[in-house]
């Protein structure tokens, strides 16, 4: 069994949706108490960004509002999601991260409510040969309640 955040595409597995994680721009309070909040996406120019390294996602995402930005723009720079996580849980700077998780971190804030961020999707896959055993079956639906309900948890962000 895998939870993956990408659409499966090979065809020896089967996948159940469970959700899309809305996503949210968020800093640490101690972070934006010293630099202030942006008001706008065009504002977040001004910040210490933290983004992915290689990714392309958020660069899309700026020139969408007319900022032609490369990866230099984010001054804190990785691929890998706990690394990004913990460093805007440690002020360094403003960045996207699931809104569920933000939520359980009362020292996060979030802002700029109205950014299309693309959602997380969500799924639950497994090899087709594995579906109808009991126990994986048990597992697979125990894994799609929890983040089900860890993705509803999102709305109160």
């Amino acid at each position: 069994i895998a939870v993956r955040m990408v659409t499966p595409s090979q065809e020896e597995l089967v996948a159940r949706k469970v959700a899309d994680i809305p996503m949210r721009m968020c800093a640490h309070h101690s972070y934006l108490d010293k630099n202030g909040t942006p008001q706008t996406p065009l504002d977040l120019l001004e910040h210490t960004l933290i983004g992915q390294d290689r990714a392309d996602d958020f660069i899309r995402g700026f020139r969408e509002f007319g900022a032609q930005i490369d990866r230099h723009a984010f001054r804190f720079r990785s691929d890998d999601q706990v690394i990004l996580w913990n460093a805007m849980l440690s002020g360094v700077g403003i960045g996207i991260a699931q809104g569920p998780l933000i939520r359980q971190h009362k020292e996060l804030v979030t802002f700029l409510p109205n950014l299309p961020i693309p959602h997380l999707p969500c799924w639950i896959t497994m090899h087709k040969d594995v579906r109808t055993s009991p126990r994986i079956r048990r597992v697979a639906d125990f894994l799609y309640a929890a983040l089900s309900d860890f993705a509803r948890s999102a709305a109160a962000v």
